[in-house]
């Protein structure tokens, strides 16, 4: 957007504007996801990944238990066909998640050790290493070199810790689960 806009001058006045709030948001990720500075964050829940049900996270969210969740009423199922939904145990783990976080009272200093959810997505990396990476450039571009200087950092230690999710036995990048390995 930055680039193609018409008014320069206040392109760069916005921009400047905006660029510690996004670098906040980055900075969020990884003291709060990558407790262990290794370069990928965790996501905690399988809602934040955009992938819900994706079968990348089954094994992993076996750990979650259903037990003790609170009554709830499923409205996705009101008006799409259950067979393509969750099944009722999956939305169950997905509700014991969301209790228990707030049981936590959205601590987000507690809320990554404390969730038995705990995956490593590849394509969320991705996303948020490109993102550090295309904020380095415009930083860099308005003269805010301490930003574009700590993004850089971010988004080249997370393409170097990409590697680790790589299989060659898949050909391709794969989730990792940080409480198994």
């Amino acid at each position: 957007l930055f680039d193609r806009a018409r008014d320069k001058k206040l392109a760069a006045e916005r921009a400047r504007r905006l660029l510690p709030r996004i670098d906040a948001w980055h900075r969020w990720f990884y003291e709060n996801r990558d407790h262990k500075g290794e370069g990928l964050v965790a996501i905690i829940h399988p809602w934040e990944s955009g992938r819900d049900n994706s079968i990348d996270w089954d094994e992993a969210f076996e750990r979650v238990p259903t037990e003790g969740v609170e009554p709830y009423t499923r409205r996705d199922i009101l008006h799409a066909d259950p067979a393509h939904r969750p099944t009722q145990a999956q939305y169950d783990r997905y509700l014991w998640l969301v209790q228990h976080f707030r049981g936590l009272g959205w601590d987000n200093a507690r809320l990554h050790d404390a969730s038995p959810f705990q995956v490593v997505d590849p394509g969320f990396n991705a996303i948020l290493i490109r993102a550090a990476a295309d904020l380095a450039d415009l930083a860099e571009v308005l003269g805010e070199m301490e930003i574009a200087n700590a993004n850089r950092a971010r988004a080249e230690k997370g393409l170097a810790a990409m590697e680790r999710l790589w299989s060659d036995a898949h050909g391709q990048y794969l989730c990792l689960d940080r409480i198994t390995g």
